[in-house]
Formats: C-alpha cells, sequence, structure tokens
C-alpha cells in the first residue's frame, strides 16, 4: 500500500511542546494519568506533523495501558487518522469503528469518527455507507457550528460527485445560514458550489455570487482567484468566450497569484481554442504555461500530456482521434480544504 513520503525532524525542528511531553514519559516518578495524557498530546501532535506511524506507536500505548474508556476512545480516533495519513482506509474503518462503539465516547468525538469514517468509505467507493455516516455525524447533539459546516461541506462534495447537485446545494446554503460563518468558510462554499450552480441552471446566481467574492477584499487572492475561473467557466460555457478569456487572462497575468489557479486558467485558456483547433495558439499557450516559476510536478506533468496531445493532433485528419472530446472540458477553480478531522 503507498505511504505518502515523509522526513525525520531533525532536533531543531521538534516542537517544544513533543520535548515536554518526552519528558513527562521519561520520567518514572509521572503518575501513569499524565503519562496517558503526554501519550495521546503527543499522538495529536504527530498528527498534525504528518507523523502517522508515530502516532499509531502512541496511541496503541494508551489503548494497552488506560483503563479510561473515554481515552481509549480517542485514541482509536487518532488512530484511524493516522491511517487514514497512511491511505489505509479499511484499517481506519475499523478504529473509526471501533470508537464510536464505546458507550463513553463523547458526542463531539463520535461525531468526529463517524465523519472521518465516511470519508474512508468515499475513498474506498462506498458512496451509500460514506453518506450514511455523514448523516448520523450530523445527528449527534451539541455539535459546533464549525464541526457541523466541516460536515455539510464534506457531505456536499460527494453529492456534488455524484450528480445530486441540489442536494449539494442544499447543504452549502445551510452552511451559510449558520451563525457567523468565518471568511473563509463562506468563500470555499461559494467556490465549490459554482458547478452545481451551473448544472442546476442558477448561471446568473454563479456569476453574481463570484463576482462577490472578486471583489470583496476581504477575501484571499487565492479566494478571487478561483471565484474568477468559475465566473470565466460559466461565461464560457455560456458561449461568452470574451469575458471568459478576459477573466482567464487577469489571473494569469497576476504575478501575486497562486501557482494551482494561474495553471487552471492557462488549461482553460488553451480549451477555449479547442472548438476551431488553434494549434499555434494552443502550443503558445502551454510553452508559457510551463515557465511558470514553482510549477508542480503534476502540473508538469498533466501540460507535457496535453502537448503531446496537441502536437499529434496537429497531423491527424481527426484530431477527435487523438483529443477525446471529454478531455476539451473547462476546468472549475475549487478550494481545497483537509479531508480527515482532528
Amino acid at each position: 500500500m503507498p505511504e505518502p513520503e515523509s522526513s525525520p525532524l531533525t532536533e531543531e525542528e521538534i516542537p517544544d511542546e513533543i520535548i515536554y511531553f518526552d519528558a513527562v514519559l521519561a520520567d518514572a516518578s509521572s503518575p501513569l494519568k499524565d503519562k496517558l495524557k503526554a501519550l495521546l498530546c503527543r499522538a495529536g501532535y504527530r498528527l498534525n506533523g504528518g507523523d502517522w506511524q508515530g502516532a499509531l506507536e502512541d496511541t496503541a500505548l494508551v489503548h494497552k495501558a488506560s483503563a479510561d474508556t473515554s481515552q481509549v476512545c480517542l485514541a482509536l480516533l487518532y488512530s484511524g487518522v493516522a491511517y487514514m495519513g497512511k491511505l489505509d482506509f479499511a484499517s481506519a474503518i475499523c478504529e473509526f469503528t471501533s470508537a464510536t462503539s464505546y458507550k463513553t465516547c463523547t458526542p463531539k468525538h463520535a461525531a468526529l469518527a463517524l465523519v472521518n469514517r465516511a470519508q474512508a468509505h468515499k475513498k474506498l467507493g462506498g458512496t451509500e455507507e460514506a453518506l450514511f455516516d455523514f448523516h448520523a455525524s450530523l445527528d449527534q447533539p451539541g455539535m459546533s457550528s464549525d464541526l457541523m459546516s466541516r460536515v455539510l461541506i464534506f457531505r456536499a462534495t460527494l453529492l456534488q460527485e455524484i450528480g445530486a447537485h441540489r442536494l449539494a446545494l442544499a447543504d452549502y446554503a445551510r452552511v451559510l445560514r449558520l451563525d457567523n460563518p468565518d471568511t473563509d468558510t463562506t468563500a470555499l462554499c461559494i467556490i465549490n458550489r459554482s458547478p452545481s450552480l451551473y448544472a442546476t441552471g442558477h448561471v446568473d446566481k454563479l456569476r453574481a455570487s463570484s463576482t462577490f467574492v472578486i471583489e470583496n477584499l476581504n477575501f484571499n487572492i487565492m479566494q478571487r482567484a478561483l471565484a474568477r475561473l468559475n465566473r470565466g467557466v460559466a461565461d464560457a460555457q455560456m458561449g461568452d468566450f470574451d469575458s471568459a478569456k478576459s477573466d482567464f487572462d487577469l489571473i494569469i497575468s497576476d504575478e501575486r497569484c497562486p501557482t494551482s489557479p494561474k495553471v487552471v486558467a492557462y488549461a482553460n485558456r488553451i480549451m477555449l481554442h479547442a472548438d476551431r483547433w488553434d494549434f499555434d495558439a494552443m502550443m503558445a499557450l502551454i510553452e508559457q504555461a510551463m515557465g511558470i516559476p514553482e510549477l508542480g510536478q503534476v502540473s508538469i506533468a498533466w501540460l507535457s500530456r496535453r502537448r503531446d496531445q496537441i502536437r499529434k493532433a496537429s497531423q491527424s485528419e481527426n484530431v477527435y482521434d487523438t483529443v477525446p472530446l471529454d478531455q476539451c472540458r473547462l476546468t472549475w477553480g475549487i478550494s481545497e480544504f483537509p479531508e480527515v478531522l482532528i
């Protein structure tokens, strides 16, 4: 099973909190309850730092030594998150299921276990199981607005993926109606609901909400760039190619714009030429995109594949044999967010 690459921290990079927890654990006079608490805290820090194996080792010790079932429940929750990080989704599901089986599991921890189990089911293709767990997590009493917004966004994302756009929009709307959603949550909902607004025929609302983000300086550069991408996609889909080109070009020319939306803007500009197969213009845009500083390997690979396709298509009598229609789509701007909750 593939694992994300990680490198050990140098001595200078070890957080002071980890050093403190290590000291508590090394002190023979420390009470067991303090050691167990230190293990759980250290596991939490290791999870946040991507040290999945270290977190599993700490939680295993808590599970073995603690008589406090609430501590064991939290340890199982942490170990489930660690397995998610290791891409072992089946083991993660087992840990989250065990966590919810304890009567002493708090509603908050139960909700976290359920929503993370839903994400694991989703990774394994279990759409129905994921939706069931999202529903169950929302039924937990006393859920904070912040946690509820995360769960609703997760569920909306899955609903979009299966084409249930009206239900997805209902979840995004519910998040925006919660008490005082923060700026990042508001932007995420407005940006990520764009494909569903388009799919349900609400193009005017899509353009208006995208424009609201673009013109509101309370949103950051990344958020405004993603909103501009979506407005451009909507315009292009409606046949207003000049407006779409203007939005994509503004992203490309903005030196402050992060790399990822800039690459998508280039990709969409390339696709604007696909209807008439202007190969010279498409190749010129790809070469420009390849010159973006700090271009990631995924983007380089994508651009290289598209460049090879265009070269092959330019020499073919039937371009659709070499560049299938389903690859000639504009790409929406989507705001990324963590897939697990701790």
